[in-house]
């Protein structure tokens, strides 16, 4: 294995990582909303289970603390989501950049790596 062969490998690992950072960040943010959905139903199923379609002098109280919760139940694991999804992007930009710049690497090299498609003829 020559060091371009070993560059190539290392840097397609490094994508490899990045994008499942991308990806972990976005199952992050899709599960954070589905949990705020099920936890904001949840407390108004039982909220109309405890008083049927009575309006009392807490029905306010309890629908504003059952979506603060949901809120909650969203706001930290999306933001842990989009924080991990930046790594991925940083990753992405950093890998990027040290692909362009590796000596080790042609052309072809680089756009493999990149896992941009070329045509056979158009680099060398």
């Amino acid at each position: 294995m020559d060091a371009g062969d070993a560059a190539l490998s290392r840097y397609r690992d490094a994508y490899r990582v990045a994008i499942s950072l991308t990806t972990i960040g976005a199952v992050f943010k899709a599960v954070a909303i589905v949990l705020a959905i099920i936890v904001a139903l949840i407390g108004l199923y039982n909220m109309q289970n405890d008083f049927g379609n009575e309006v009392g002098p807490y029905t306010l109280m309890r629908i504003l603390l059952t979506l603060s919760t949901a809120f909650t139940v969203w706001f930290v694991p999306f933001l842990a989501g989009v924080l991990i999804s930046a790594s991925g992007q940083i990753l992405k930009a950093v890998v990027d950049s040290a692909v362009h710049t590796s000596p080790f690497l042609s052309l072809r090299g680089k756009a493999m790596a990149m896992s941009i498609p070329t045509p056979p003829e158009s680099i060398s």
